[in-house]
């Protein structure tokens, strides 16, 4: 039987790796530290529920390959709970939780030029006609000063996206 204060131990270590990791990366890292933190204990209720959950489900199969089927409709009527709601609410945050960080770093470099790009364009809005315009330029401008390629759509994007989000109105 393993020794829970190790375990224990061993997931204090791990949380204290990820708060230096936060902080290292982000500026926000207490506000990333709070939801971390609120996810952790999601996490832990719902691998608890999980378990319980792939039990039944267990039983279920069961069901199913028996040809019960007035014991499953009675069973599938015991799932159809606001528990295995929450358990199915948490399985979805969990999946949204392990893939937003890879996707984030996958896109760092994509949002430090779009960041560089709207932040050069927001000088002078009115420097140029339309979004389509100042795509042009920018195009130009990344591939000569950082020698990057980005499409004329991308950056028409950003710059729209841009736009709207700080309502600033284009011609």
């Amino acid at each position: 039987m393993t020794n829970n204060n190790n375990a224990y131990d061993h997931f204090y270590d791990r949380i204290d790796k990820v708060k230096n990791d936060l902080r290292d990366k982000y500026s926000n890292y207490e506000e990333l530290l709070d939801y971390a933190a609120k996810a952790a204990t999601e996490l832990h209720i719902a691998k608890h529920t999980y378990q319980e959950f792939k039990n039944a489900l267990f039983i279920r199969e069961f069901y199913v390959a028996d040809g019960s089927k007035e014991e499953l409709a009675q069973f599938d009527e015991g799932l159809n709970n606001p528990i295995y709601q929450e358990f199915m609410h948490m399985k979805s945050h969990e999946n949204k939780i392990k893939h937003s960080f890879p996707n984030e770093k996958r896109h760092k470099e994509n949002h430090y030029y779009e960041n560089l790009v709207t932040s050069e364009w927001d000088k002078d809005p009115s420097r140029f006609s339309s979004a389509e315009k100042a795509a042009d330029h920018y195009v130009d401008w990344l591939r000569d000063e950082y020698k990057v390629e980005y499409e004329h759509r991308t950056i028409a994007n950003w710059i729209r996206a841009y736009a709207k989000a700080h309502s600033i109105k284009l011609r």
